[in-house]
C-alpha cells in the first residue's frame, strides 16, 4: 500500500483556528505578518489552509495513483508521482455491471446531477458484446452520428465514451466497429442463364471474418442480416466469360424486390470490350433482421454464359 506523509494540520472540528470570515477580512492574509506577535489561531489557519492542500496532494497520489507521497524533500520524485497519477486518469475508469445490453457503473465521488456529467471522458471496460441498443446507468449509448449502438457495436475490452447531456456518446465507433463480409463466387461452376435473371450462390466467407452470421450455407445466394443491424452498404462485382458480348446487368436486391435508393446496380452495353462488371458499391440502406440481400446477374442474348470467379464477389459493410 502506498504511503502518503502529508498529513493535514488542525483539522478538529474545535481548533484554535480564526473563522473564515476573519481570515477574509485579516490585513495579514494579503501583506503578510509584520513586526509584533502573531496570534495562534491566525497562524494555526495558514498552516491549516496549507496543509490540507498538501494533504489532498498526497492522498491524491496514494490512494488514486497508488504511489508513494514522501515528506524527504524530493520534490521531483513527488512531481513525478503526481503527473503519473493524472495521466493514468484512474478515476474515469470503470469496470461495467449490469448486463450485456443495459451497462451499470457506480461513480465515485458519484456526480452532483447530470449536467456535471456532461463532456467528462470515460472508459469502461464491458465483459460481453452488446445483442441490441445498449444503455449505461439508464441513458442510451450511442454512436457518433447519435444513432443507437447496433448488435456487436461494444466488444469486450475498453470502450470510451462520454456523456453529451441525454446519452453516452462512443469516440471513434465508425472506425473501430464498422466491419465487412466479403463472398467470392463458388468454386464449381456457375452460369448467368440467357435471358434470366441468375441469382449467384456464393462460398463460405473466410474463418472468423463474418462474426454475426450474414451467410448461411443452406442459403447461398443470399446475405442475410442479423439482429441488431438497421442499415447495411452492399457492392459487387461480377466477372463474365470472354465469349459474354451483349447485354450484361448486375444489381442488388433486398427480400427479391427491385433495386432501391442506395442498392448498386450497373451495367455493360452490348459490345463492351470490359468482361467485369466493376464494384458497384450503394449507400447505406435500411435493414431489419430477417432481411436477405441478392445480387442478380443477366445477360442477353447469348449464353447461359460462365462466371469468372476471381472477378465476382459480395460484400456487405454494417
Amino acid at each position: 500500500m502506498a504511503t502518503n506523509n502529508f498529513l493535514p494540520f488542525a483539522i478538529d472540528p474545535a481548533a484554535n483556528v480564526i473563522s473564515q470570515g476573519a481570515w477574509n477580512a485579516l490585513l495579514a492574509r494579503t501583506g503578510g505578518f509584520t513586526a509584533g506577535v502573531a496570534q495562534s489561531n491566525q497562524l494555526n489557519k495558514v498552516w491549516r489552509q496549507s496543509s490540507v492542500i498538501a494533504a489532498l496532494i498526497g492522498r491524491y497520489v496514494a490512494e488514486i495513483g497508488g504511489l508513494d507521497a514522501l515528506d524527504d524533500g524530493d520534490v521531483t520524485a513527488l512531481l513525478d508521482h503526481f503527473v503519473a497519477t493524472l495521466r493514468a486518469q484512474a478515476p474515469n475508469y470503470f469496470v461495467a455491471g449490469g448486463s450485456a445490453n443495459t451497462l451499470t457503473v457506480t461513480f465515485s465521488p458519484a456526480f452532483v446531477n447530470a449536467a456535471a456529467m456532461i463532456g467528462v471522458p470515460i472508459r469502461v471496460k464491458i465483459a460481453s458484446a452488446n445483442t441490441g441498443a445498449a444503455t449505461l446507468n439508464g441513458y442510451p449509448i450511442v454512436r457518433q452520428d447519435s444513432a443507437a449502438t447496433r448488435k456487436g457495436d461494444l466488444q469486450p475490452g475498453i470502450r470510451e465514451m462520454f456523456f453529451d447531456g441525454t446519452s453516452f456518446r462512443l469516440f471513434s465507433l465508425i472506425l473501430q466497429t464498422e466491419r465487412t463480409v466479403t463472398l467470392l463466387g463458388r468454386v464449381t461452376a456457375q452460369y448467368a442463364t440467357n435471358g434470366v435473371e441468375t441469382a449467384i450462390e456464393w462460398a463460405p466467407p473466410a474463418a472468423g471474418t463474418d462474426p454475426l452470421g450474414w451467410y448461411n450455407p443452406a442459403q447461398p445466394t443470399r446475405l442475410t442480416c442479423p439482429a441488431g443491424i438497421d442499415r447495411a452498404v452492399f457492392s459487387f462485382s461480377i466477372g463474365f466469360e470472354a465469349s459474354s458480348v451483349g447485354y450484361r446487368k448486375g444489381r442488388v436486391v433486398v427480400n427479391g424486390t427491385a433495386e432501391g435508393s442506395g442498392l448498386p446496380v450497373d451495367v455493360l452495353l452490348p459490345n463492351a470490350s470490359d468482361l467485369t462488371i466493376p464494384n458497384g458499391a450503394g449507400a447505406p440502406y435500411p435493414m431489419a433482421a430477417g432481411d436477405y440481400a441478392q445480387v442478380l446477374a443477366f445477360t442477353n442474348p447469348g449464353g447461359p454464359h460462365l462466371l469468372r470467379r476471381q472477378n465476382t464477389f459480395f460484400s456487405v459493410s454494417y
